[in-house]
Parts: structure tokens; C-alpha cells; sequence
């Protein structure tokens, strides 16, 4: 068993690492105790004293630091997309359609551009220059919430299989909703049965499904009054199938004519 010596500066920076165990004969956790002084900068050599986490056996180890390399990243989301820059090992492997470790799972690469910009289907970390990441198809769809004259719009969980049909019901929320159109293919569907799966799907569009309905305030729990002037001041009280109020019919006024003379109204036997 090798000496323990205390801690170094660089000991403190390097706490842990993934190293082959000589006793488990496998990767496992390790306790760097040691670090021994040594070159720096891309490829340098990581030499010391580790102790492994599971066995307790400790023994040197020898480790060369992995290159990187800086490459930009452009992830797009819709009409939306954002750019930063990562470091990618040198030696990694990549390929259009698989993603990348600790990132968004349902993230895959569109497209890797090399070095000088021309797009290929696969390269090493070293000879990237941009990747392209995209969510994967059907992973969520577009959902636009009308709601009146406001619009929610957000991001619908879905699995690509998945089935959505014009007339459906789900919710969202707590929402009750039932799909009115679909944007699959280029175009808008609105006729009830049009159905389409997640990954043909561009935007569903839904509308409430419930008391009150679609598109309108809350319903109100009590009565009001009439706010009408005549219902105000009426007197005679009736049913909604009642006749009304019978009045005593009465003689026809006498007409005046445009020269001043009273005109009669006669009746003929």
C-alpha cells in the first residue's frame, strides 16, 4: 500500500475522479489523495495517490486530461432559437440524429457543420465548428389556448405516436378543452375526424369545453335586476305565459287635418 501523503494545493482542486480500481478491476469512485507536480495545457499527464471508494485500496494512478474544444450551439424551437458555446471532448464522436450527454434528451443534432463551415453527417469534437440541435419530432406539439380574446400559447407534452384528432377533449390546467383545428402538413384542418399523429403536427388549437363557454367570461351565479326603465316602473305584475295586462278598450281620438278642420272617424253599417 502506498504512503498517504498530506493534501497539496492541487489536491484540493482535484477532490474526486472515475478511475480504474486495480482490486475491483473497474472503473469506481476515487479519493485523490496526491498529486504530483506536472505539465500543463492540452494532453498533460495527471499523475498520483488515489484511494478507491469502495475497496479502500489505494494505489497510483495515471490519467491524461481529455481535450476539448470549443464549438458554438444552436438549439431551435419553433420559430425561436438560441445560441451558446460548448466544450466538446476532441475525441468525441458525434453524429446528426443522436444528442449530446447532459443535455435536453428530447434534443437531437439536425445538423454539424466542420471546420470552415460545410455541413457533414458525422465528425470528432476536434473537427466541429457548429452543431444544430432540434427538439425531436412529436416529443411536444405547438398548442394555442383561445380563450376569447385572449390566446395562451405554450408547449404540449407528447409522445411521438400519439394521435390528434379535431373534436378531441383533454385538458390543460384544469382547463376542459376540445381541439378545433389543426395546422398539420402546411395547411389548417377544422373538419371533425381530421386526425393526424404528434410528429405531423405544427399547432393544435383549442378552445374551453365547459361551463362557461368557449370564449366567455365567467357565468354569473345570481339574478339581476332589469336594468330597463319600463320593467322598472311596471306595476302589474305577470307569469312569462301569462297574456299581460287586459286594458278597457276606448273611442279613437279625432283626427286634425292639415287646414285646422276636425276629422271624424265614422263607421260604415
Amino acid at each position: 500500500m502506498a504512503d498517504v501523503a498530506p493534501e497539496t494545493p492541487a489536491t484540493a482542486r482535484i477532490a474526486s475522479a472515475i478511475l480504474p480500481c486495480e482490486n475491483c478491476g473497474r472503473e469506481t469512485p476515487h479519493r485523490i489523495l496526491r498529486v504530483r507536480p506536472a505539465a500543463t495545457g492540452p494532453g498533460a499527464v495527471v499523475r498520483g495517490v488515489a484511494r478507491c471508494r469502495e475497496c479502500r485500496f489505494t494505489h497510483p494512478f495515471e490519467s491524461a486530461s481529455a481535450r476539448t474544444r470549443r464549438v458554438r450551439l444552436i438549439v431551435s424551437t419553433d420559430d425561436v432559437s438560441s445560441r451558446t458555446d460548448i466544450d466538446l471532448p476532441a475525441d468525441r464522436r458525434i453524429q446528426v440524429g443522436s444528442g449530446l450527454p447532459d443535455f435536453d434528451p428530447t434534443l437531437r443534432i439536425r445538423r454539424i457543420d466542420a471546420s470552415g463551415g460545410r455541413p457533414v453527417p458525422e465528425a470528432h469534437g476536434r473537427d466541429v465548428d457548429t452543431i444544430w440541435m432540434a427538439p425531436v419530432p412529436g416529443s411536444s406539439v405547438a398548442l394555442s389556448i383561445i380563450l376569447g380574446r385572449e390566446t395562451r400559447t405554450r408547449r404540449l407534452p407528447s409522445d411521438p405516436a400519439q394521435q390528434y384528432e379535431v373534436g378531441d377533449e383533454f385538458e390543460v390546467d384544469r382547463i376542459p378543452l376540445r381541439i378545433t383545428a389543426i395546422r398539420a402538413r402546411g395547411q389548417t384542418w377544422r373538419r371533425p375526424g381530421d386526425r393526424f399523429s404528434a410528429v405531423d403536427v405544427q399547432r393544435l388549437y383549442a378552445r374551453r369545453n365547459a361551463i362557461p363557454p368557449a370564449g366567455r367570461s365567467d357565468w354569473r351565479t345570481e339574478r339581476e335586476r332589469p336594468s330597463s326603465a319600463p320593467s322598472d316602473r311596471s306595476a302589474s305584475a305577470r307569469s312569462r305565459s301569462g297574456p299581460g295586462v287586459t286594458r278597457k278598450r276606448t273611442a279613437p281620438r279625432a283626427r286634425t287635418a292639415r287646414s285646422g278642420a276636425t276629422v271624424h272617424r265614422s263607421s260604415l253599417s
